[in-house]
């Protein structure tokens, strides 16, 4: 059975010379695992640094763009799991956001590549359209696709990634831009998860959700 109930998580983000979706910030976010045929409902409220950078003071910070999720019951294809969900994205943050209300239909999945527990390594594909429906007509429109190759080996209190992630931007070009990131985490119980994930850019210029450099630190709760 998946574990269903609430689930709580905090992190901290430090970008170098990122878009305006991955600057500086903190960010907590709550979800509430359910069972079929909504298996997901996710809040998460970013706050935003004021002075973006590396060094720059978290409490004086405002509120960013407000993000919400549904996710749908995997569904086997394949033999292989696919979860598709939808986010709504809202411009809360004004300056410090991005100006513009999205909608992001999304779908990910999660393929074990080796049987065994030491470690047991999965391959972790995902894709999202972000599209802008409203906002701001000052500010630039969003269109463009994220995707994620994430290969992860899992042990039972550890587990280690990487993950590059290219973005296709469809307003100009198109033009293409990717980062990469490597995680690691440390799992002590059914119950806690706590990680550090540092990134850096692949290729091209400051499209939405890319970066120079990227460091962050998080822990999450789960009933």
């Amino acid at each position: 059975m998946p574990r269903t109930g609430p689930a709580f998580e905090l992190k901290r983000a430090l970008t170098n010379r990122g878009a305006i979706d991955q600057i500086t910030h903190t960010t907590f976010r709550a979800e509430l695992l359910l069972s079929s045929p909504v298996s997901l409902l996710r809040l998460d409220v970013p706050f935003v640094d004021k002075n973006n950078s590396f060094t720059s003071d978290p409490t004086n910070a405002g509120l960013g763009d407000l993000s919400t999720r549904v996710g749908f019951a995997p569904v086997p294809i394949w033999s292989a799991p696919l979860t598709l969900y939808l986010d709504l994205i809202f411009p809360t943050g004004g300056d410090l956001g991005t100006g513009k209300y999205q909608v992001v239909p999304g779908a990910e999945s999660s393929i074990r590549l080796l049987s065994g527990d030491a470690p047991a390594l999965f391959f972790g594909p995902l894709a999202e359209q972000h599209i802008t429906v409203a906002g701001d007509p000052a500010r630039d429109s969003l269109y463009y696709l994220k995707l994620e190759l994430k290969v992860e080996a899992r042990w039972k209190h550890w587990s280690v990634n990487l993950n590059p992630k290219p973005v296709i931007d469809w307003t100009v070009g198109p033009s293409t831009a990717a980062v990469i990131d490597l995680e690691g985490a440390w799992i002590p119980s059914d119950h806690w998860r706590l990680w550090l994930k540092v990134g850096r850019r692949l290729w091209g210029s400051t499209l939405p959700s890319t970066y120079n450099t990227q460091a962050e630190l998080g822990v999450r709760w789960t009933l």
